[in-house]
């Protein structure tokens, strides 16, 4: 075994070879102001150099608890249960006992073939993809493993036909309109085309998020009804990203809208301010929420759609009044990284005008 020596200049040096988690052979070596120091620094280097190869003898399981648990500080509830889910279903089943340093492009490509056969819609797949490749990405940065296998082999194949979503013209929308006898279906539906609000967003809202007069509301949460604490039906919590977080100048058309059903709702016993928007004493059920408009689109005589094409329908319909493309993704809150850079300054010149741009009359 190498000794430590001293040099010139009174510092004590110790040279030796070492064997890298990889299996290769090194030189290096180790300073210190004293033969003790110097000793004891080499100590340190080869326990860290035994630690790290006991890291990479962790398989996918042991990854899996420690990612998951290290996860939960800072993703949503529903978003760690996601990853949890899609990772229990489609990874663990494969690779449980693998020791995750072991594993090869090879391995990988075999397993894709495998959730390939199942069928599942592309956007799953991706979801799996990338749940996946957060787990490896979280070993490589604690040192558990040096390359992302799963990263490296890539995304799965999206093969399919993207279908065109239907949408409600204005003219369509009125039609619905007219037929609607429930004020808070009425109010919501009207609200979300012409605000293009997420469906979770509206149904969180309180009266306090508008301004006085109906003028704008401000959206900065959203309703969660998956993997709720404590059993709780829902929660609410933040948005779905960062530039969700906005104020939406809204038409004269559905601030007298509001207006009339907030007088609605006073009549209510027990009615605030506080109360939910859409539900008053809790949110609207989503179920109830589809049934509806699928009842609505019948007795008017347009096509069914989504709920969520109802925010598709308003980009449509801003797009047919001349309402630039960067001021209605920052309305619709998911604007790229370009959009967000220039709609800073293209929405304060231009939100008056969008909001004028789709005022409308409604049928009474």
């Amino acid at each position: 075994m190498a000794t430590a020596k001293k040099q010139k200049n009174g510092k004590w040096i110790k040279r030796f070879r070492y064997k890298t988690i990889d299996g290769e052979w090194k030189d290096t070596c180790v300073v210190g102001s004293t033969k003790a120091e110097c000793e004891a620094k080499y100590i340190r280097f080869m326990s860290d150099l035994e630690a790290r190869a006991e890291m990479r003898n962790l398989n996918l399981r042991q990854l899996f608890n420690l990612y998951i648990t290290a996860a939960a500080l800072y993703l949503k509830h529903s978003s760690l249960k996601s990853a949890n889910d899609v990772l229990k279903l489609h990874v663990l089943p494969y690779f449980e006992n693998r020791q995750v340093s072991s594993l090869t492009l090879r391995d990988i490509e075999r397993w894709k073939k495998i959730i390939e056969e199942k069928n599942f819609k592309f956007k799953y797949k991706s979801k799996i993809y990338c749940a996946f490749t957060k787990l490896l990405n979280y070993g490589m940065k604690h040192e558990y493993i040096t390359r992302n296998v799963v990263s490296l082999a890539g995304n799965f194949r999206n093969d399919e036909i993207v279908e065109e979503q239907p949408v409600w013209t204005l003219e369509q929308f009125k039609k619905v309109y007219a037929v609607i006898d429930n004020p808070t279906f009425r109010a919501y539906f009207t609200f979300l085309f012409f605000t293009g609000c997420r469906k979770n967003e509206a149904t969180c809202l309180t009266w306090h998020d508008f301004d006085k007069d109906y003028l704008s509301v401000t959206i900065n949460k959203t309703l969660n009804r998956k993997g709720c604490d404590n059993g709780a039906k829902w929660e609410i919590t933040t948005p779905k990203t960062k530039r969700s977080n906005r104020r939406i100048l809204l038409p004269d058309c559905l601030r007298a809208e509001l207006s009339q059903y907030h007088n609605w709702c006073k009549d209510y016993d027990g009615f605030s301010d506080d109360c939910f928007v859409f539900g008053i004493t809790e949110p609207l059920v989503e179920q109830t929420i589809r049934r509806k408009l699928d009842e609505y689109a019948t007795k008017a005589g347009v096509p069914r759609i989504k709920v969520h094409n109802l925010r598709h329908s308003h980009d449509s319909y801003l797009r047919s009044v001349g309402i630039d493309k960067f001021a209605i993704s920052a309305i619709a809150g998911r604007t790229p990284r370009i959009t967000e850079d220039t709609y800073l300054h293209i929405y304060d010149v231009e939100r008056d005008a969008t909001r004028l741009a789709i005022d409308t009359d409604l049928p009474q």
